[in-house]
């Protein structure tokens, strides 16, 4: 089954490019597999159009802000089991769910599995790199849970 991981954030914006940083400790330990592949991107909604196709999953690591999860919590949405019923904001998501609809509508295929994997984080406002938070035990989270879902 070909895996699609992806990072969405912008590593100049401070702690929106913690998916970023996922995706290159994630690289280092898939060195070698063939059957995923590793993606950064700043781009959303339509502009990932051409990204998701040939794959039966998708992973999508992304950031939020909200005061309804601590920093650092990482939030597990399926698509489209919960997705559609998000109330949390995270500025990479605007329009994938549209994307998703106009594809199935034209029947063109999409991934069997998508996941989303949100990162509550501290600031994104910030034009800076560095994080503003210790994020250790997120990172370490998010690589045991996409570990898991390989290994399966």
């Amino acid at each position: 089954m070909k895996t699609l991981i992806l990072g969405l954030g912008n590593d100049i914006r401070g702690d929106d490019g913690l998916p970023f940083y996922v995706i290159d400790e994630l690289e280092k330990f898939y060195q070698n597999k063939n059957n995923i592949d590793f993606l950064k991107l700043s781009e959303a909604g339509f502009k990932l159009i051409d990204v998701f196709d040939g794959y039966k999953q998708v992973i999508i690591i992304d950031t939020i802000m909200s005061k309804d999860y601590k920093i650092g919590s990482v939030i597990n949405y399926m698509y489209p089991k919960n997705i559609k019923h998000n109330k949390y904001f995270f500025s990479h998501n605007t329009g994938i769910i549209k994307l998703l609809e106009v594809l199935k509508e034209l029947k063109l295929k999409i991934p069997e599995k998508i996941e989303f994997l949100l990162i509550n984080i501290n600031n994104s406002d910030l034009f800076k790199t560095g994080f503003s938070f210790d994020y250790k035990k997120s990172i370490k989270k998010i690589l045991k849970i996409i570990k898991f879902k390989i290994r399966r």
